[in-house]
């Protein structure tokens, strides 16, 4: 999905490709007290507190929360984010509202 958000942000190619491959060969291992882990394949995205973790999660956040600006708010439906965790926040009398609500939001960012 990066890849896809970084060509419709206009991104040259070379820039894209760059992290078609950055995101390749990407390991992880699990420690427990003094258990390590051997490695295991991570190839699904950024790792948290990599050098690019910040920008890229900028630059993937960022559209979902301009789309959010354009429809959920308007709603009474608000977006609080900081760097890459999120909350949905609606009020209404009733928990059937609420979860129709967050339902279509959840619906339009997916």
């Amino acid at each position: 999905m990066l890849l896809r958000v970084l060509c419709k942000q206009g991104f040259p190619p070379l820039v894209v490709n760059f992290f078609v491959s950055y995101l390749i060969g990407c390991t992880t291992r699990y420690a427990w007290n003094s258990f390590v882990s051997p490695p295991h394949q991570a190839d699904v995205g950024v790792g948290q507190g990599g050098a690019l973790s910040l920008v890229l999660s900028t630059l993937f956040i960022v559209p979902i929360m301009k789309l959010f600006e354009m429809t959920a708010a308007a709603e009474g439906i608000t977006l609080l984010s900081y760097v890459d965790d999120g909350t949905i926040i609606f009020q209404s009398s009733s928990l059937e509202d609420n979860c129709a609500a967050l339902c279509t939001v959840y619906r339009e960012i997916f």
